[in-house]
Order: C-alpha cells, then sequence, then structure tokens
C-alpha cells in the first residue's frame, strides 16, 4: 500500500495574481501556504513582480521560484508564434474574445492587450510543468489570463472574486464564469452579484469561503 500512495502523482496547482509578493494580500500567501501543507504543489504565476522592500518572512521562498516574466519577450514572441502555428482558429477565437468581451472598459482591454502574449508563454509553461490546475484570485485580469490558458491547454481553473475587482468593472465576468471549473465568493453578497451578473445556471458552481 505504501508503494503506491507514494506512486500517487500530487496535484500541481498553478497560482496566478495580480502582483507579488503585495504586503496587503496576505490572504493570497497564507492560502498558497495552506494549499502546500496539504500536500499540493504550488507554483507561482504572477502578472507582474510588485516593487517593494517590505514583505513577509514566508513570502521569500516563493518570491524565488515565480515565475515572472515581462510582457514581452523571445520567448514569449516564440510560444505565441507557436500556438498560432499549432492552433490558429484557437488562438485567433480566444484573442478575439477576449478583446470583444473587455471592449467598452479602458482598463481592462488595455490590460488584456497587455497580458496576453505571457498569457500564451504561460499556457506553454504551465503544460511544460504538468500543471493540473489554475487558480486565479481576482475576477480582473488573472482570471482572465486563467481563460486563455484554459482556452489554450485545456487545463481547468477557477478563480476568486474579492471586492473591487467584483464591484469596480464586471466585463468578461460572466465569460470568464461561464468557462470556469468553479468560482469563489467572499461572502453570499458576493456570489449572488456573480450570479446575477453570469446566470441562475452559474450558481452550483459558485461557492463561498469567508
Amino acid at each position: 500500500a505504501g508503494d503506491v500512495v507514494s506512486a500517487v502523482k500530487p496535484l500541481k496547482v498553478a497560482y496566478m495574481m495580480s502582483r507579488f509578493p503585495k504586503l496587503t494580500e496576505t490572504f493570497i500567501l497564507y492560502e498558497i501556504l495552506a494549499v502546500e501543507q496539504q500536500g499540493v504543489a504550488v507554483d507561482l504565476y504572477p502578472l507582474l513582480r510588485e516593487k517593494t522592500e517590505v514583505m513577509h518572512p514566508e513570502a521569500f521562498p516563493l518570491v524565488e521560484r515565480a515565475h515572472f516574466q515581462p510582457f514581452i519577450s523571445g520567448a514569449i514572441a516564440r510560444a505565441n508564434l507557436r500556438f498560432f502555428g499549432r492552433k490558429p482558429l484557437v488562438y485567433l477565437r480566444t484573442l478575439w474574445d477576449l478583446l470583444r468581451h473587455t471592449f467598452g472598459s479602458v482598463r481592462f482591454f488595455v490590460g488584456a492587450v497587455g497580458i496576453f502574449p505571457k498569457s500564451v508563454y504561460f499556457a506553454q509553461m504551465m503544460s511544460d510543468a504538468g500543471i493540473d490546475h489554475i487558480h486565479a484570485h481576482f475576477a480582473s485580469h488573472p482570471a482572465a489570463a486563467a481563460f486563455v490558458i484554459h482556452r489554450l491547454t485545456g487545463i481547468p481553473y477557477s478563480f476568486t472574486a474579492h471586492g473591487s475587482d467584483l464591484h469596480r468593472d464586471r466585463h468578461m465576468l460572466r465569460e470568464k464564469t461561464a468557462e470556469a471549473a468553479f468560482v469563489v465568493a467572499i461572502s453570499n453578497f458576493n456570489r449572488e452579484i456573480i450570479v446575477r451578473e453570469s446566470g441562475e445556471a452559474a450558481r452550483p458552481r459558485v461557492l463561498i469561503v469567508h
């Protein structure tokens, strides 16, 4: 029995967030640490590296292994050409859906244009790393990046909606929720907002974690 248990591959989860390490987002740091304590292997794919001289001591090892990437590079360009060559229709449809569903919000639209190339590169990196699931913190650009990666690779994703990401601008929320394996809301009030925006069919997949 011991050999069978040791042979079981641990679940490998990619965590995505807007910035890391961010002092005011302690909840993400400690969630990651708690998930790792459960035997889950966690990889970090922040969209941006937070420029800070102050961070929690527990964050230092995570920063060392986080996959920080610029907005564009030779490797990012090659990954985009590779996906376009292999899956041109999926690539173009994903880009089109990302842009059309964020159109009307300058912040979301510009951000979507900015993160798309590196999200494609993350898709390649996660496939190579054998990622089983993606969890994004915030329903805004991190969830959009997870949406892109899911479209390109088939890796399932989920996201946690918090506060300003949900109440300030809900462009593309319906589409992100529709393709997510599940969505986490931090309150019943926020869950009802997500369901109202995404449709009653989404209710069973919107979980509450206070």
